[in-house]
Formats: structure tokens, sequence, C-alpha cells
């Protein structure tokens, strides 16, 4: 007569190695029920003189969003940055996303605030999404 012990070991490893690998497989996140997954810019502004500054901005690149497009908005009224950057330069390099721009006919001494934004796919997704930085302000000189 044959023993079963043979049949019921392989049937444990079986068990054991299939909650090994189920432990060791994440779950695809949910893009949708979280900003975790949406990118994080980060601007400032620089070389401000009395009718120009340079506005400049970064995306650190992540394997869960593909940036589609960047740039700023900008104005003289914190609560209404209306106006779209025209001349953005955006440089996708190995690990982020930087862009800049240059804004040219401002006022002297007056105080501009700025945002940046970009536009972005989660993988698998076609739904272009929006988002912004926090605003951030420069004052031209006289």
């Amino acid at each position: 007569m044959k023993s079963k012990t043979p049949n019921y070991l392989s049937f444990l490893y079986l068990v054991v190695f299939s909650l090994i690998l189920k432990g060791c497989c994440k779950p695809e996140p949910d893009y949708t029920s979280s900003t975790d997954y949406d990118p994080r810019i980060y601007i400032t502004s620089s070389s401000i003189s009395t009718n120009s500054a340079v506005l400049e901005g970064r995306i650190f690149k992540k394997t869960y969003y593909t940036i589609q497009d960047c740039g700023f908005r900008w104005g003289t009224l914190p609560e209404s940055i209306i106006n779209l950057s025209e001349h953005v330069t955006i440089n996708f390099l190995l690990d982020q996303v930087y862009f800049i721009d240059t804004l040219t006919g401002l006022n002297a001494k007056t105080t501009y605030y700025f945002v940046g934004f970009a536009k972005y796919t989660h993988p698998g997704s076609t739904i272009i999404r929006s988002v912004n930085s926090g605003h951030s302000s420069f004052t031209t000189i006289q």
C-alpha cells in the first residue's frame, strides 16, 4: 500500500508557494480615489527686473503618470490668475520635467502672482487630468 504523505506534502507546498506569491504581488493602485498618484509641481521665479521675470517649474517623474503639457498662469491678483504663459520651454529629462518661461512687458514695482499647472494621464487611461501648484509671487523692481 502506497503512502499518501507525499501527495499531502506536495499539496501543502503548493498552498504555501501560492500564499507567498500572492503576498508579493501588489494590487493596481486606484488612481481615481487618491491624489497620492498625481504630479507635484515645484515653482520659483528668478531674474526679476523692472519689466520681466523668469518663471521655472519642475515635476519629478513617476511611473504612475505621464505629463502631457505644463506651463504657468499668472496675473496681478491672487484670485484671478488668468494669463496663460505663451512661450514655455518644456524639457522632458530622465527623472523630471523642467519648464521655463520669461514674462516680458511687465509693469515696474508691481506684484505678480503665478501658479504652475500640468496636464497628465495615468497608465491605461486616456482621461487627461489637470493639477496646479501652490501660488507664488514676485515683485518687479523700480
